[in-house]
């Protein structure tokens, strides 16, 4: 009962961050997410559950979903573009999560030190789930499960890309009809 307990606590205190990251204050009045970073537990992280509450989320904000890992050279090589948007879009209802699919036995070591490594201004969460064939189409039906993948939504409007973008013009074309 105690263990149940501490588990729903964990999940209700990660829903309440994650909200926390994508409410409020805007992206130009928080510290670039790099800065906080010096070990796994400095980064959201939890199974797709946890990250459920990020869909839910109604406004008239536009939320963009990067799907990425370290090991991944395509993912590694759009990431620039990604941090672009983080200063062109200081001051818009505009939120940018970094979602980290690294594996579980590397990401404690890997993950905090390629985000300071490589100054990662957006935020990023660890969905450490181990079945994401359970996950994979609730992101979108088409989804082979490849990375890089991004999924944008402002309300009932929404866009799914499978694959990189190969240069910043390319993701500001997907982005734009949503901001």
């Amino acid at each position: 009962m105690f263990l149940k307990w501490k588990s729903l606590s964990l999940a209700g205190f990660l829903i309440t961050l994650a909200m926390a990251c994508f409410s409020g204050s805007s992206p130009n009045q928080q510290l670039p997410f790099y800065q906080s970073v010096y070990s796994i537990d400095d980064i959201l992280q939890s199974d797709f559950a946890g990250l459920r509450p990020v869909f839910d989320h109604p406004s008239d904000t536009t939320y963009i979903l990067n799907f990425w890992a370290t090991w991944c050279r395509p993912c590694v090589e759009e990431l620039p573009y990604f941090e672009s948007l983080y200063d062109e879009l200081q001051g818009k209802s505009v939120r940018i999560l970094l979602v980290s699919l690294d594996f579980p036995d590397q990401a404690s070591e890997k993950l905090p030190a390629f985000i300071r490594r490589h100054q990662v201004k957006n935020q990023v969460w660890y969905l450490n789930d181990p079945h994401p064939d359970h996950w994979i189409n609730e992101i979108n039906d088409a989804w082979s499960g490849s990375i890089p993948a991004t999924l944008i939504w402002k309300g009932e409007q929404k866009a799914f890309r499978e694959g990189a973008f190969t240069d910043l013009q390319e993701l500001r074309s997907f982005i734009q009809p949503y901001i």
